[in-house]
């Protein structure tokens, strides 16, 4: 069993109810509740007004990519048919919440059309990168509903679900690569000191609306949670180890 994880009882009894309820008691709620040590994490998350709102996304990168090493974790997980697959099943709520339902919207109201606008390289880019925010729900939609433990008994559901997961984590690693090294950067051209402002008031106006405060901070506490529960938090541990 994962350390800190709830059991994943592979009995007629283990519903979909009592896999998410389970899920919410070691998790602490995730997004939605009270996170232990938030002051701690909220001091060097806290966005200071300085920052551009392409930084702003590019910092919600940076917890994209926690979420591909959960999910990379997840595959090996289920190449090896044993183990607890609750933090697969969270990290895909925050990847719904978070990634989906907050930063994407972002991207698609307040920075895709000022591209779409304009002829070019970046205008054929936007349209790729719109799709792939539709394929990703779609993704997302196939984790959320495969790890559930009655839907893995069926035959060849666990090799499905690895699928899925390897299809998510190769498509967001090119996604972001490409907004982080073409998108964002060019935004800097097309947006003047006063939109900056403008765009600064908005990304924290549809947060408090949609997440509440301080909600990059408690997404990484729980991702932090995740990690820790299957065992993959500490950074010395991907250091390769000598070779004799």
């Amino acid at each position: 069993m994962l350390r800190g994880g709830p059991e994943m009882p592979d009995t007629p009894d283990t519903t979909r109810r009592d896999f998410i309820a389970k899920a919410l008691t070691v998790g602490g709620g995730l997004l939605a509740g009270p996170a232990v040590g938030l002051a701690a994490v909220a001091a060097v998350t806290t966005p200071n007004k300085a920052i551009y709102p392409s930084e702003d996304l590019m910092r919600d990168h940076g917890l994209l990519d926690r979420i591909l090493l959960i999910y990379e974790e997840g595959i090996r997980l289920l190449a090896g048919k044993t183990g607890d697959l609750w933090p697969i099943y969270e990290t895909a709520r925050i990847v719904r919440s978070y990634v989906e339902d907050f930063h994407e919207p972002l991207e698609e109201v307040f920075l895709f059309p000022r591209f779409q606008a304009r002829a070019g390289e970046q205008r054929a880019l936007v349209d790729v990168l719109r799709h792939q925010h539709q394929a990703g729900r779609v993704l997302t939609d196939r984790i959320l509903a495969g790890v559930q433990p009655q839907a893995l008994k069926a035959d060849g559901a666990r090799e499905d679900v690895a699928r899925t997961l390897r299809e998510y984590v190769r498509m967001y690693r090119a996604h972001e690569s490409r907004e982080d090294t073409v998108l964002f950067p060019a935004l800097r051209a097309i947006v003047t000191p006063k939109e900056h402002e403008s765009l600064r008031q908005a990304f924290a106006a549809k947060e408090k609306q949609l997440l509440g405060q301080n909600s990059y901070a408690r997404t990484l506490e729980s991702l932090v949670r995740l990690e820790k529960a299957l065992g993959m938090y500490e950074l010395a541990d991907y250091t390769p180890k000598p070779r004799r």
